[in-house]
């Protein structure tokens, strides 16, 4: 399971989206088409994961919609059978 975060300079963090790699991977490249269509430079920070949103230069407070966008792999829940737990001597 994949979850795309994203961290904005002002302290808030957003969760954009969670499924499998493939969607993660969609929503992220529609913000970052969409950031860079309104004239926010973005850099990649780590390839295919994580990347910074800055400021437009003609704007004279940083918005919101500037930060880091992260792709986390989450770690899978494990899953027992009922008789796992019966099995562990005390």
């Amino acid at each position: 399971m994949h979850t795309l975060n994203f961290y904005a300079y002002c302290g808030m963090m957003m969760e954009i989206a969670k499924g499998d790699e493939d969607e993660v991977r969609k929503a992220a490249a529609r913000i970052i088409r969409r950031r860079r269509n309104q004239d926010f430079p973005v850099w990649s920070l780590d390839k295919g994961k994580r990347w910074e949103i800055g400021e437009p230069e003609d704007c004279m407070m940083i918005p919101d919609s500037c930060g880091i966008l992260k792709i986390v792999l989450e770690p899978e829940e494990e899953i027992y059978d009922e008789d796992y737990f019966e099995d562990i001597e005390e």
